[in-house]
């Protein structure tokens, strides 16, 4: 994503649900298989599902590096707008948006490795809800004077 998409796209105030959001807009998007194999009559593998291409992430080496360093990228590009905000400091920035990033794909991996059972969307709600706590925390005395 461009800087100006994302910036549109990420609520830095809970990019958690910005990144769930999009991730059930793929799935509910026209041709993607977005309930899960056994209730939509698909194996994971058929049809438009993303198995044919996530599977390349974790199976074949060059691909998953090649992921980990979008990844990274990514995170580069959303830590200043988490930081924006005010509230957190650069290394608290760039820590939470490398959780995000790499949140995300380990929620995925899960996805991967279950055969692909469940939305992805489930995964990533599921992994990232001890990032919650980082947006739903009482914010600081000074904040509310």
């Amino acid at each position: 994503m461009s800087p100006e998409t994302l910036k549109d796209f990420l609520d830095p105030r809970d990019p958690i649900d910005s990144l769930l959001q999009a991730i059930r807009a793929y799935e509910a998007a026209p041709g993607r298989a977005s309930d899960s194999p056994a209730e939509s009559g698909q194996v994971p593998q058929a049809g438009k599902s993303p198995w044919r291409r996530v599977r390349y992430f974790f199976a074949e080496p060059s691909v998953r590096t090649a992921v980990c360093a979008t990844l990274d990228r990514a995170a580069q590009r959303i830590a200043p707008l988490i930081q924006a905000t005010g509230e957190i400091s650069e290394t608290q920035a760039r820590v939470i948006a490398n959780a995000l990033a790499f949140g995300y794909f380990a929620a995925l991996e899960q996805w991967y490795l279950d055969g692909g059972n469940r939305p992805i969307a489930d995964y990533v709600e599921e992994g990232m809800r001890p990032l919650r706590g980082i947006w739903s925390a009482p914010r600081p005395s000074s904040e509310h004077s």
